[in-house]
């Protein structure tokens, strides 16, 4: 797989994917509690209680998180302005609890 990266000029996965591997063969010592729940299938998210519509991690930030910054209120018109920046950031938990 890493080759493949090489050909498609793809450098950040070049870089990355060797430390990700020497992690995910280390994760038993490094976080037996993470390993524990991998081993029991428990590395996608379902948030419709369907056992066939769980989706990776990676699609849910997608669809939520992505999603809401997009829209209306997120960062669209405050995208150029930090402190504005900041606070959407710092305040992403109270917003959570409104959904």
């Amino acid at each position: 797989m890493l080759i493949m990266f090489y050909a498609y000029n793809r450098l950040n996965y070049c870089r990355w994917l060797p430390i990700y591997i020497c992690d995910m063969v280390d994760l038993e010592e490094n976080a037996p509690e993470v390993h524990k729940e991998f081993l029991l299938g428990k590395f996608s998210i379902n948030r419709t209680g369907n056992p066939y519509a769980a989706v990776l991690t990676d699609m849910v930030l997608k669809q939520t998180l992505n999603k809401d910054s997009k829209g209306a209120g997120g960062l669209n018109g405050i995208s150029n302005d930090e402190q504005a920046r900041t606070k959407w950031f710092l305040s992403s938990h109270i917003r959570a609890h409104l959904y």
